[in-house]
């Protein structure tokens, strides 16, 4: 073998043990972002997720982000994803036009038929328009044991939309922005059972639906400190089925605490804690029927002249306030009460109470359809509830007894205690003293006999 042909064979093994230590140095990569396959809600709209997920499957102790606009950290287009232990970061801003009717820029983005799981999780967004969890058309999302903030402007915590539906539990939720509506309802609504865990809203309304949906909350605490005193719990331009709150704690700091705007809504408060220092019910062109059981509600109700609103109070339900609202029916049983605050205007009351004595003038008047009515003028007692969750129901109200007739028995009975032991001892002291005067008596009379006798006579 000549030379040129030994080079050139030793070229060709240079080349190919170079080629055999690239492949094995290298390692294999994930494919870049270039998406292969669109994926779409069953309404059209596309989506695009920095993790997407067509398949049950289950992540635990990861971190999952995006920084980018229009995309969402977690996307699932269908199966079941369980989030364990996780932290969901999302990033990067968007207009409004598609991020709020189909969460587009949500870090939590729920569409078709999957559902996503969260257990023991953080989900943090820092963008406008960008919510946390987002749950669209036939989906739904259920967070467990976790936290979520978001802390820019038009960001909302949980929302659905499509007809979408969010469970949590035991879940500390908080929004700092303005618009940021720790719970909303968007474009063709959905529904909601929010238990335990908190909910705060640091700029904005804390519940805002504009679409149909129902909403059931239980022993959640309820913190809202809305700028623009507008509606804690607003409804705009909606049909609510059902609106209930129970067991839970509620702190209003300005603004109405329920607003119904062109819109008509059931309301059920039962039990609850509220702390209410702006108006209680503002109804404006709409339907509103409210019904409450024990509950200790203040608050101005207004409605104007396209409004309709029901009341009714029942199981000591306790309401303290005016009432300004010419088509309102009222209903109190015989357990609750009424204190106003101001003159007040209703259509209807049907009270238990015949003689209205459970509502207290506390010097106004109540017109019924114009005409005053006949009201209780003295001072209502002070009703005192016990909301601790070992008590099913509100004590009783503080009732005063009058103890000065038992104080004067027991004196007197006491007195004459002491008194018979007194008359005892002197009766004792009396007869021992007679008695040793008679013995005493007796001897004397005994010795002096003896002294009188005879000598002959025998003793």
């Amino acid at each position: 073998m000549n030379n040129n042909a030994i080079f050139r064979s030793v070229v060709i093994s240079l080349v190919l043990m170079l080629s055999t230590v690239a492949v094995v140095a290298v390692p294999t990569y994930a494919k870049s972002s270039k998406r292969v396959e669109v994926i779409k809600d069953d309404a059209g709209n596309v989506h695009s997720g920095e993790s997407e997920y067509k398949e049950s499957i289950s992540e635990s102790e990861k971190s999952f982000l995006t920084a980018t606009g229009g995309k969402n950290a977690i996307l699932a287009s269908d199966g079941t994803i369980n989030l364990f232990k996780s932290v969901v970061t999302k990033t990067g801003d968007e207009e409004k036009s598609t991020s709020d009717p189909f969460g587009t820029n949500a870090a939590l983005l729920s569409i078709n038929s999957s559902k996503i799981k969260v257990v023991k999780s953080e989900i943090n967004t820092n963008a406008n328009h960008a919510h946390a969890a987002f749950a669209y058309g036939n989906s739904t999302i259920e967070v467990n044991d976790s936290k979520i903030n978001t802390v820019a402007d038009n960001s909302g915590a949980l929302v659905v939309a499509g007809g979408g539906t969010i469970i949590t539990k035991n879940t500390s939720i908080e929004t700092d922005k303005q618009s940021s509506a720790s719970i909303r309802f968007n474009q063709g609504g959905g529904a909601m059972t929010i238990s335990g865990g908190s909910i705060k809203s640091n700029a904005a309304e804390n519940i805002v639906i504009s679409d149909n949906g129902t909403i059931e909350l239980d022993q959640v605490d309820f913190s809202i400190n809305n700028q623009n005193n507008s509606g804690a719990f607003s409804i705009y331009k909606s049909t609510v089925e059902k609106f209930m709150i129970k067991n839970s704690t509620i702190k209003n700091e300005r603004g109405d605490l329920f607003l119904a705007d062109n819109s008509s809504a059931n309301i059920t408060l039962s039990k609850n804690d509220i702390k209410n220092t702006g108006t209680l019910i503002r109804a404006q062109n709409s339907n509103v029927s409210l019904s409450s059981k024990l509950e200790l509600l203040t608050g101005d109700i207004i409605g104007d002249d396209s409004s309709a609103i029901n009341l009714t109070f029942t199981d000591r339900t306790s309401y303290q306030g005016i009432i300004n609202a010419p088509k309102l029916s009222l209903t109190l049983d015989s357990k609750s009460r009424i204190i106003l605050t101001g003159d007040s205007y209703i259509s209807e009351l049907s009270n238990e109470t015949a003689d209205n004595s459970n509502i207290f003038a506390n010097g106004h008047k109540l017109f019924i359809n114009g005409k005053e009515a006949t009201i209780n003028t003295k001072t209502p007692e002070e009703w005192h509830y016990d909301y601790s969750t070992d008590s099913t129901i509100p004590v009783e109200p503080e009732v005063k007894e009058d103890k000065s007739n038992l104080y004067l028995l027991l004196s007197m009975t006491i007195g004459a205690f002491i008194a018979s032991i007194g008359i005892t001892s002197f009766l004792f002291k009396h007869n021992k003293k007679q008695k040793r005067a008679m013995i005493e008596k007796a001897a004397i009379e005994k010795v002096s006999k003896n002294t009188l006798k005879k000598p002959w006579e025998k003793a």
